[in-house]
């Protein structure tokens, strides 16, 4: 009977005993769980003479355990310590990045208080990413948009990991993220679907950041000739510089993309499969797992891959994680889990962070379940995984309830303070566009728009494609490639004080919305309100419409009447316009995005 050892004992762990278990459903083998302490991992795998050993946890690869179990002459699969470098090190990750043309942001390294890491965070005005150079279970990575809030990060990192930590100061990239699995013999690679993680505790990508909090695979809107161009520019030259460095990766490999608009650009690897991305891709997987893991160890994938190529099933794949009450803070455990039993027989529940006392199941870490459902559609699997997710029960259990959101994405340009941008967020996080739509980026073309600020405060993407001194066109072949990368289903200008020329608006044609304050057919252009005070007018009117080529010449969407008779200002004009244009913008921008009035 063949033995196989899975180590670790997370979510990912389980949906890989899972796998290989149905790998062998037919023959004899036996699947072994164990924790990923090295020690106890080689004394049982020498005593039971375990014929293979697959590991999940980075810290075991970057503890070497792949070595040592080598040196005893047993089969692990998995990088050895030192190509795990490319996860267990940062600094290590960006040079070989670097050395060998992968695509990714430029990049600085520090160590402890250096007065360059200093003025160069100066020099980007604190919007860039730090990063501790080391695992960190996920949390050595900071996002930042301001000074203040760069110099407190990188006082958190002397206060995590010691006053001469090394770090990086990276170049801040925007873009929707794309996770890329695969595994390799370090020459040939066989991809798993694509999928999208996410990281945020809370709906809307609020909250603080996580170990993930749901995923699904594959990812609709991502093309062929994004694929192409992620192997090409990332993928390909990765494997190269394995081989050309004579690194020992045989095992499972994750590139972190962010799709920008100047093409993929790689986040990050990780040396192993990703968590809760593994929960989707298995269930996915229509052949035996175990056949391609000891190709790879043979170094046949290549010739393997000839005769048997990779197969999926035509699905979706959904994962909602159940989290303990506190996380990713302080958790509270111990919780008895119900529900479980009246599950569907083919819904799936990896186990993250519970266990079995006496004839209960309880809760003992942040992440405790992923429950994953398939479909012949997203939308089914969607449905499908929710119904499920509500039958189940523990005290204080939090999830998201947007994983794989169909709402419409929405990517708003600016210019300047952007309070109507303030309110659409505003709307999509807790009003009426809340399950409808999300701000999935703000863009300014002037860097200094108080409203970059106000939407990074809100959690919201804010990047800024300067229009100064550059002409037209090539000002907008930038905004555009910007806006592609966040794949929006709509732009809706807020205070954008750009025309859009007819080449931009043909590429969003009926997708590009604009708020005007008077009626269009009375007047259009700057000095709306002016305008209205200047001729004493009783009333004048807010419209919603679609943005064609001329100024303010678009479809109306709707309008509404303001009256003014009581504005003797033009500071009162403008203060009553304004409180109706940020109630009647989302009002018809829920019209559109659903078809009904509110």
């Amino acid at each position: 009977m063949k033995k196989i050892v899975i180590v670790g004992n997370g979510g990912r762990e389980h949906a890989l005993f899972w796998k290989i278990n149905n790998d062998f459903i037919n023959s004899s083998a036996q699947v072994i769980r164990l924790t990923d302490n090295c020690e106890m991992v080689l004394e049982f795998c020498q005593k039971e003479s375990v014929d293979l050993v697959v590991i999940g946890p980075e810290q075991a690869l970057h503890e070497g355990l792949v070595d040592r179990l080598r040196e005893k002459g047993i089969k692990a699969f998995g990088p050895t310590a030192k190509a795990a470098q490319l996860e267990s090190s940062k600094k290590f990750a960006k040079e070989f990045m670097q050395k060998h043309s992968v695509a990714t942001a430029e990049f600085h390294s520090f160590k402890g208080r250096d007065k360059k890491a200093i003025e160069l965070i100066e020099h980007y005005q604190g919007y860039l990413v730090l990063k501790f150079d080391g695992l960190a279970a996920g949390k050595g990575v900071y996002v930042c948009s301001s000074l203040q809030e760069a110099f407190d990060s990188l006082e958190k990192i002397f206060l995590n990991y010691g006053p001469d930590a090394n770090y990086l100061i990276e170049e801040r990239i925007v873009g929707p993220e794309i996770s890329i699995l695969g595994i390799t013999d370090g020459k040939d690679i066989a991809l798993f679907p694509p999928a999208r993680d996410h990281k945020r505790l809370l709906d809307g990508n609020l909250g603080p950041n996580t170990g993930g909090m749901g995923v699904f695979c594959p990812v609709p809107n991502f093309t062929d000739e994004q694929m192409r161009e992620c192997h090409e520019k990332i993928i390909s030259p990765t494997l190269k510089g394995i081989e050309k460095e004579n690194l020992d990766y045989r095992g499972f490999i994750y590139f972190g993309i962010m799709l920008t608009s100047n093409g993929p650009k790689l986040l990050e690897y990780n040396a192993r499969m990703g968590d809760p991305e593994t929960e989707v891709i298995m269930p996915l997987l229509d052949c035996h797992l175990t056949n391609l893991i000891e190709a790879c160890l043979e170094n046949r994938l290549g010739i393997f891959l000839e005769k048997n190529p990779i197969k999926f099933f035509p699905k979706y794949a959904v994962d909602v994680v159940l989290a303990s009450e506190g996380y990713p803070q302080k958790i509270q455990t111990g919780k008895i889990i119900t529900g479980l039993e009246k599950l569907n027989p083919e819904t799936l529940v990896f186990i993250s962070g519970a266990r079995k006392e006496n004839k209960n199941l309880l809760t003992t870490g942040g992440r405790v379940l992923n429950v994953v459902c398939t479909a012949d559609t997203l939308k089914q699997a969607v449905q499908n995984v929710y119904s499920e997710v509500r039958k189940i029960h523990f005290e204080g259990m939090q999830y998201r309830r947007d994983i794989a959101s169909q709402n419409k994405r929405i990517v708003i340009l600016i210019s300047g303070r952007g309070s109507n941008m303030e309110q659409i967020v505003h709307h999509c996080q807790d009003g009426i566009l809340k399950g409808v739509a999300e701000v999935v980026a703000v863009v300014s073309n002037k860097p200094e728009a108080k409203g970059l600020q106000v939407a990074t405060n809100k959690g919201v993407t804010a990047c800024v494609v300067k229009s100064q001194g550059k002409n037209k066109n090539q000002f907008e072949e930038e905004l555009l490639k910007c806006v592609q990368g966040f794949s929006p289903d709509y732009i809706v200008l807020a205070g954008y004080m750009k025309i859009l020329s007819s080449s931009f608006v043909k590429n969003y044609a009926n997708k590009i919305i604009n708020i005007h304050p008077a009626d269009t057919s009375l007047h259009q252009g700057l000095g709306a309100y002016e305008w209205a005070f200047a001729l004493k007018r009783k009333n004048t009117a807010i419209t919603v419409h679609y943005v064609d080529a001329g100024v303010d010449t678009g479809t109306v969407i709707g309008k509404m009447d303001v009256d003014l008779t009581d504005c003797h200002t033009l500071e009162e004009v403008e203060k009553r316009g304004l409180s109706c244009e940020h109630t009647f913008y989302s009002q018809m921008l829920y019209k559109v995005f659903t078809s009904k009035e509110i």
